[in-house]
């Protein structure tokens, strides 16, 4: 596989530290009580302005900087993620009482598929062959194991805060092991790409 191009990595890293920064931020911001604060929400409140500010130039240099240099058919790829990104948004922050059918962790999974997602397209915009697919599948089980391993360690504050994540005592049933078991399937689905190269 040829290494992605220069700009498409760039704006991959400034875009991925958009979303995070932002959505952090959001997250303080509607934190309903200060004790269930986590270490990292502590933080990020006691850091708002700095984060803010970092966004925000983060944002301008991928605007200004880096959306001119990237190929169309990158800009055009790239609406897919970011339309899954949004449709991700106004589901999971307005729908606040979600059916738990089948028991799946999906806010978690959705997640790691807009990241996953993200990624494929800054690598190639060219359709997908089995090698691509596969270390994309890979991508999206160690995504969603590792927002799994967050949810669980947050799940007091998901409680009052975010009801549509896995663990956070709404569905009842719902807590599992999913985590470990997303992270055992990234590792397994990890092994062929790597004999193989």
């Amino acid at each position: 596989m040829e290494a992605a191009p220069l700009p498409n990595l760039v704006a991959l890293f400034l875009g991925v530290w958009v979303i995070y920064l932002f959505d952090r931020i959001l997250d303080v911001s509607r934190a309903p009580a200060p004790e269930l604060l986590t270490r990292r929400h502590r933080w990020a409140e006691d850091h708002l302005r700095v984060m803010a500010s970092i966004g925000f130039i983060a944002l301008g240099l991928l605007i200004a900087t880096i959306l001119p240099h990237l190929e169309k058919a990158t800009v055009l790829a790239g609406m897919v993620p970011g339309l899954a990104t949004l449709l991700y948004y106004l589901i999971f922050r307005f729908l606040k009482n979600l059916p738990c059918l089948w028991r799946l962790p999906y806010k978690e999974m959705t997640i790691a598929i807009c990241f996953a997602l993200g990624i494929s397209i800054s690598v190639t915009a060219e359709p997908a062959g089995g090698y691509h697919l596969c270390l994309m599948g890979g991508l999206v089980l160690l995504f969603s194991g590792n927002c799994l391993l967050i949810a669980r360690d947050e799940s007091e504050l998901d409680h009052r805060n975010d009801p549509a994540a896995h663990f956070a005592g709404a569905h009842e049933g719902c807590q599992t092991r999913w985590p470990e078991a997303m992270l055992m399937l990234a590792f397994l689905s990890s092994l062929p790409l790597m004999i193989l190269g």
